[in-house]
């Protein structure tokens, strides 16, 4: 933890035929520091290609935090100067300064005494093609397909009745969505926020171990059903917001929030919510203020992450139950924000 790190720009483990990255392209050969060490995990970039019958070896996983000045030009953007994006890394990708890289005796990371795991290194590539990091890229948006038949027109529309003829506003328009899209799905993530509104201890516990402290007081599991996940939960506050996407694909907390909205699938808030997170604020009605550091959380690998909003003002009086009533699924992404 805290050492400082580069990603390589382009390396063995990105030269696969049609590879499975895990690593978004933003983030190579940029400087950051380890914010955590995940654990152990089946690299992906094996996983994809390796005999289902054969367990693919494991390899540690960090997640290291940018700051956004030091990967994007401040050409059109708009974020403060401590503004910054979590991702999460695996050890191949990862260099320190001096070459070095991290695990002790016992197997708990430490960057400073052995050399990095370069499990590619001896693979024999035969006769297939290399594909570079920007055309794999590159084909995964393509494989996404043009925008839908009068798409634009309807958001067009939208930004007519919200902005020009002042019909709804933003946060109405918001509410109306996330009401539709998830009728009927889980409520557990608001029951989690609104017990650790309630109980400085359990927010404690969420906060430094959440699958534990779910399944503690929920009896429920947060892992996804589909592939081992982690659940990590970061706590708004008056001086710091959240915001979550996954910049590779839709990577989403389903077994806490149900299905992911179609927004955070779409094309445009994955790169802007990376690139310019304020303006995806600004969009959704809660932009902060210039003094209130954002910090975005790239799901890119083997964790899943849940926004702890602030308690609205003037609630003390209220009970968990209602509490949980006021907690939205937005705002538990980071995009928007509780009130009464």
């Amino acid at each position: 933890k805290n050492d400082t790190v580069r990603v390589k720009s382009f390396d063995f483990a990105c030269t696969w035929r049609k590879p499975h990255l895990r690593t978004p392209g933003y983030i190579f050969g940029q400087r950051g520091v380890v914010e955590e060490f995940i654990g152990c995990y089946a690299n992906p970039e094996l996983v994809a290609f390796a005999d289902p019958k054969v367990a693919s070896p494991k390899c540690r996983l960090y997640r290291v935090r940018f700051l956004m000045r030091d990967i994007w030009t401040p050409k059109g953007a708009d974020f403060g100067g401590e503004d910054s994006i979590t991702a999460e890394v695996y050890e191949p990708w990862l260099e320190l300064d001096d070459g070095s890289a991290t695990h002790g005796d016992d197997g708990a990371p430490d960057p400073k005494r052995t050399k990095v795991h370069h499990h590619h290194e001896h693979h024999d590539h035969g006769d297939h093609k290399h594909v570079s990091p920007a055309e794999t890229e590159e084909n995964a948006v393509n494989r996404e397909g043009a925008p839908k038949a009068g798409q634009h027109l309807a958001e067009a529309t939208i930004r007519l009745a919200v902005d020009v003829a002042n019909l709804a506003t933003k946060e109405t328009l918001r509410a109306a969505i996330e009401r539709t899209e998830s009728a009927g799905q889980s409520t557990l993530g608001a029951r989690i926020v609104a017990k650790a509104w309630c109980s400085p201890e359990f927010k404690a516990r969420l906060l430094e171990d959440a699958p534990s402290a779910i399944k503690e007081a929920f009896g429920a599991e947060t892992s996804n059903d589909t592939a081992p996940t982690k659940l990590i939960v970061v706590a708004n506050s008056p001086n710091v917001r959240h915001l979550v996407v996954c910049t590779l694909c839709s990577c989403y907390p389903r077994t806490v929030l149900g299905h992911s909205p179609s927004w955070y699938r779409s094309r445009h808030y994955r790169a802007q919510a990376a690139r310019d997170p304020r303006a995806i604020l600004r969009m959704f009605g809660s932009e902060p203020d210039a003094s209130t550091r954002v910090e975005v959380h790239d799901a890119t690998a083997d964790c899943r992450f849940l926004v702890l909003p602030e308690r609205p003002s003037n609630t003390e009086e209220m009970s968990e139950d209602e509490l949980s009533k006021l907690v939205t699924r937005d705002s538990m992404i980071g995009v928007a924000l509780c009130c009464l």
